[in-house]
């Protein structure tokens, strides 16, 4: 069962799962850091259960060695299969969708990698398919970076070089085949407009529920942005209002010790029957039912 964290809703994978019964099967955590050689090791109902949204706590750095996963990542669907690259800053909204049953996976979650800031900003992943090759050689960092979490003489400072390496390097592989498809890509103004309300509605869409509110930051009006977003998404941005507003009400009902109540003003309802009206509108049953059927 998921941990309650009080107030706040970011999710470690310490949170996840019972790491103690990983430790001797090419894995490692500490505090700080963990690394796994095959996730297909844990059960799929120990791991993550369908449809229960979080934000992840640290970053997060992935290579899918088989099967398929799908995944909503903030907001947008992912789906990940062999040689998939991963990468989550902190704060990254995060929901299972399904998986395979012989979904396996080289996993890295680490604190301390402030230098990807600027690499990847709060609110974007890295999410691409390598070549066989370059996959293989991101393998060679994961072996690496478990042999040195088994010496102990090794300090921590250089398994953080390391995975920052890692990262690096997958970053890089990404802006070359981006590089060679350049001419291959033809600017969409709708496509970019869609991503850039997508973003925002990530950062802001907990408490701004008014499609004015994303217009105007977007320099359009209400009705463009509504048609071009319908076009691209094959949804209106109400209907994605709602939706961010729901995984966010779900996200606190599972990993939060705040009362509905305050759930339902944290997300910017005027009153507690408004929120249920919603919530149930929504998804088709109470707050209450849902927290007691998934917590």
């Amino acid at each position: 069962m998921t941990k309650k964290i009080k107030e706040v809703q970011l999710i470690s994978i310490s949170d996840l799962l019972d790491i103690e019964k990983y430790k001797e099967n090419g894995a490692y955590f500490c505090e700080r850091f963990g690394i796994m050689m095959n996730l297909g090791d844990v059960p799929e109902n120990e791991w993550m259960n369908p449809y229960q949204p979080y934000r992840s706590k640290e970053w997060r750095i992935a290579r899918i060695t088989s099967g398929v996963s799908k995944y909503i990542i903030n907001l947008q669907e992912h789906v990940l299969q062999k040689n998939t690259i991963h990468i989550l800053p902190p704060g990254t909204l995060v929901m299972k969708v399904s998986q395979s049953d012989d979904l396996s996976a080289e996993f890295l979650s680490i604190y301390d990698l402030d230098e990807l800031n600027s690499r990847i900003p709060q609110g974007h992943t890295l999410y691409y398919t390598a070549d066989e090759e370059t996959g293989l050689r991101f393998h060679e960092y994961y072996k690496l970076i478990l042999r040195m979490t088994q010496d102990s003489r090794t300090p921590f400072t250089s398994i953080r070089l390391t995975a920052f390496a890692l990262a690096e390097d997958m970053i890089s592989q990404q802006e070359e085949i981006q590089g060679k498809n350049k001419d291959k890509i033809k600017l969409n103004r709708h496509q970019l407009l869609n991503d850039q309300f997508m973003e925002l509605l990530n950062q802001q869409g907990t408490l701004k529920h008014e499609i004015r509110f994303y217009s105007d930051l977007l320099f359009v009006t209400p009705n463009y942005l509504s048609n071009v977003v319908k076009e691209i998404s094959g949804q209106t941005v109400s209907w994605w209002i709602n939706y961010m507003v729901v995984m966010e009400a779900k996200m606190l009902l599972l990993h939060s010790n705040l009362q509905i109540g305050e759930i339902a003003d944290r997300l910017g309802f005027s009153n507690l029957p408004f929120f249920s009206r919603f919530f149930k509108r929504e998804t088709g049953m109470t707050a209450v039912a849902f927290q007691k059927q998934f917590s």
